[in-house]
């Protein structure tokens, strides 16, 4: 039996929005923040004109959205990770933290009681096969059901390594 989890997609450009359709047609809450949250909000009412009974919500305080989070995905460049890691440090300690950018190591050293993990860096077309790596072998499981349950293929799953 699945329980639900709520994920946290920080930043609402075409990947996030795109995860954030994908992964709230499911059993888990999807909440997306970008840092101008009429942006945020605009992707969620797409989502739920197409998908009504989505689980999806707007918040725009990424530090609040973090604390109610199970996973935390960084749907956003590496540039604007520095500023997005100092809001939520305090509240992301024991979760697992997904990185679109392939920074891991970076944000291994940033947020070091979390579980990071390099996933999505490619341009999420349905039929892509989705390659990801991180220290945590449960975490990396975690993601994979995500990728799974958003439509993606699953390829190789890398612990400890980069790909």
């Amino acid at each position: 039996m699945h329980t639900p989890q709520t994920i946290l997609i920080i930043g609402a450009g075409t990947k996030g929005r795109f995860l954030a359709s994908r992964l709230s047609s499911g059993a888990d809450r999807v909440v997306l923040c970008d840092a101008e949250a009429a942006v945020a909000g605009d992707a969620v009412t797409e989502i739920l004109a197409t998908h009504p009974a989505a689980q999806v919500e707007a918040m725009q305080c990424s530090y609040d959205a973090a604390w109610e989070a199970d996973i935390i995905v960084l749907a956003l460049p590496a540039a604007d990770h520095a500023v997005v890691v100092d809001s939520i440090r305090p509240v992301a300690c024991r979760k697992i933290v997904v990185t679109t950018a392939r920074n891991r190591h970076e944000l291994e050293s940033l947020l070091p009681h979390s579980a990071i993990v390099d996933a999505f860096a490619g341009t999420l077309q349905p039929d892509e096969t989705v390659h990801m790596a991180g220290s945590s072998r449960d975490a990396l499981d975690v993601v994979a059901r995500l990728a799974r349950n958003a439509g993606l293929q699953v390829g190789q799953l890398t612990p400890s390594s980069l790909f």
